[in-house]
């Protein structure tokens, strides 16, 4: 079983449980095992494995890789405890951070536009949540007005499910209240090839407005 588990942990990313983000977390000291960690870091959410390093002699190395459920509790363990919290026992605090590859697991924001203005946070994750897993959603607001202006930003798990969303909405659905598709590309401006498509299906309604 405890191969098995282990097996989970080392799997490429993109073929983990989705979401599934994995942490180097170290500074944990010599006699820190699996149940005083998992009892540290739950409260953040669903652990799936948790693996304590160790040399020939069985001795801890006093670090470790624990593997998340889900990106957000990842990101909220290390926010909440890196360089903060120190094991009992051990006076160094602890080291949490994304382990080697998780890096291009990056969150990834989408700029959306083109929506119509009655439209909601929570209706618009419901637009999104069918491509995988939305950790954030922020719909801009009218200062004067205090009512939405049209477009958001939308934050996924994983870079392969904002790929998804800009391939299947970007200048493809039209929303009901919206008098053209949706605008779905990167909001870092430096879109993919699917993003930049997606921008230009949308440009010419736009520029026709414009005339």
């Amino acid at each position: 079983q405890d191969q098995q588990a282990r097996s989970v942990m080392n799997l490429p990313p993109t073929e983990r449980p989705p979401g599934a983000t994995k942490l180097f977390v170290g500074q944990i000291g010599k006699t820190a095992g699996e149940p005083e960690l998992r009892a540290l870091l739950e409260p953040f959410g669903q652990i799936l494995e948790v693996w304590i390093m160790r040399d020939p002699s069985g001795e801890s190395k006093g670090c470790s890789f624990v593997l998340f459920a889900q990106r957000a509790a990842a990101d909220a363990a290390i926010r909440a405890l890196n360089n903060v919290h120190s094991m009992p026992g051990w006076r160094c605090p602890m080291q949490l951070s994304l382990a080697k590859g998780e890096e291009e697991r990056t969150e990834a924001k989408l700029f959306v536009g083109n929506l119509p203005k009655d439209l909601g946070e929570e209706g618009l994750r419901q637009v999104f949540t069918p491509f995988g897993e939305v950790t954030e959603v922020f719909v801009m607001m009218d200062k004067a007005t205090g009512l939405p202006r049209g477009c958001a930003f939308v934050k996924f798990g994983l870079m392969s499910e904002a790929k998804r969303a800009i391939e299947s909405l970007g200048g493809k659905l039209m929303l009901p209240g919206s008098n053209e598709p949706m605008v779905v590309r990167f909001a870092d401006n430096k879109p993919s090839a699917a993003a930049a498509a997606s921008t230009a299906v949308a440009a010419p309604a736009a520029a026709n407005s414009a005339i």
